[in-house]
């Protein structure tokens, strides 16, 4: 293994791949723009949906312009038959 290879590799397993995000999960940015709302008023209400147990929340890497990070994403909690 030359030195170029071993340096590829380290660089590889160093990498932090963004995350593919599944349907139907979104981001706060995300859930503001699509109820009209304010993103501070939107989070908190993010925040006590997750409490309740109305909104599952998730962390996914996600690229931004310079790095990539962890950002909260939430999405509704399916209602279940029986309980």
């Amino acid at each position: 293994m030359t030195a170029n290879e071993l340096l590829q590799r380290i660089r590889d397993v160093a990498c932090r791949k963004p995350d593919v995000i599944p349907r139907g999960w979104l981001c706060a940015e995300q859930w503001a723009v699509k109820w009209q709302s304010n993103v501070a008023n939107v989070r908190r209400s993010l925040a006590i949906g997750v409490r309740g147990g109305v909104v599952e929340k998730k962390r996914f890497l996600v690229r931004t312009n310079r790095s990539t990070v962890l950002v909260s994403h939430f999405r509704a909690v399916e209602n279940k038959r029986g309980k």
